[in-house]
This record gives structure tokens, C-alpha cells and sequence, in this order.
């Protein structure tokens, strides 16, 4: 499922698995103009910065109904709803994000205390990935195969 467990955003807890998966989400889903919200984020995986915090406030401000600014940054008054700028678990945006997500990115997750996103695949998108992958590995095997006859044949 794809949810957060603490706080992402300005004065929010951003743990780095939680952050990442926002980021995710944010890279996945469009704008109007075609553009995902966040493109990459320069403060760095899993790290909510500057960047990733315009990104929160864009979606929401295209998304979200109407939500409370943050007031001298203490996001405690709202009742543990969203302001802009911050993603509360549970809360309207992070909703909003799961549901304005491609269908095929719905069940993203995170591995726990990680930065590693996972997308599950269907069972014939992992069949083609895994002959791809098998191709690939018999290629390399037939290639090193030969450089080590090459090599045994020098000696």
C-alpha cells in the first residue's frame, strides 16, 4: 500500500523512506502541462529540500481543496491535517497523491528504513523482465566463457 508514516514536508519529521516515496510520487504523476511535479529532486534522494517541498506545494495547490497555511511553523494547531507544504499520513494529500497516480504505479512502496522504491509488476511484466534479464546473463556467460579459453589458450 502506498502510504506514508511520518510527516513530509516543511517542519514535518521527513524520514527518508517517506520522503523517497513522495518523491516517487511526485516523478510519476503530471501536471496539466505534461510536466511530472518533481522532476529530480537536486537536494537528493530520500532528503526533503527546497525543491521537493515546491513540488508538495504545487500538487496541492492544483489538487487539494483549500488547505491552512502553515503558521509560524507549528503544524500542531491544524488538528494533524495537511497545510501546504507538508503531507500528514492519512492525510488529503497524500490521498490525493495514491489516487492521482497511473494505474500502474498505484501499489508503489517503499522497503522499511530504506530509500528503495519498489513497483510491483504484473506477472507478464516480470516474465518479460526475467528472459530479458536470462538473455542477458547467457550472453555475458558465452562472453566470459571465451575470454577464459581465450586466455587458458595464450598460457
Amino acid at each position: 500500500m502506498t502510504q506514508i508514516i511520518h510527516d513530509v514536508g516543511r517542519s514535518g519529521t521527513n524520514n527518508s523512506s517517506d520522503v523517497v516515496l513522495v518523491q516517487a510520487m511526485l516523478q510519476a504523476i503530471r501536471s496539466k502541462s505534461g510536466d511530472s511535479y518533481l522532476l529530480r529532486p537536486d537536494e537528493g534522494v530520500g532528503v526533503c529540500g527546497e525543491q521537493t517541498v515546491a513540488a508538495i506545494r504545487a500538487f496541492q495547490l492544483a489538487k487539494c481543496e483549500k488547505l491552512p497555511e502553515e503558521s509560524l511553523g507549528q503544524s500542531v494547531g491544524f488538528g494533524g491535517r495537511d497545510h501546504i507544504g507538508l503531507i500528514r499520513p492519512g492525510g488529503t494529500t497524500i490521498q490525493k497523491l495514491v489516487a492521482s497516480l497511473p494505474g500502474d504505479f498505484r501499489e508503489m512502496m517503499v522497503f522499511p528504513k530504506t530509500t528503495v522504491v519498489y513497483l510491483p509488476g504484473s506477472q507478464k511484466r516480470t516474465q518479460i523482465i526475467t528472459s530479458h534479464n536470462i538473455q542477458r546473463m547467457r550472453s555475458h556467460c558465452l562472453r566470459e566463457t571465451f575470454r577464459l579459453r581465450w586466455r587458458m589458450s595464450l598460457a
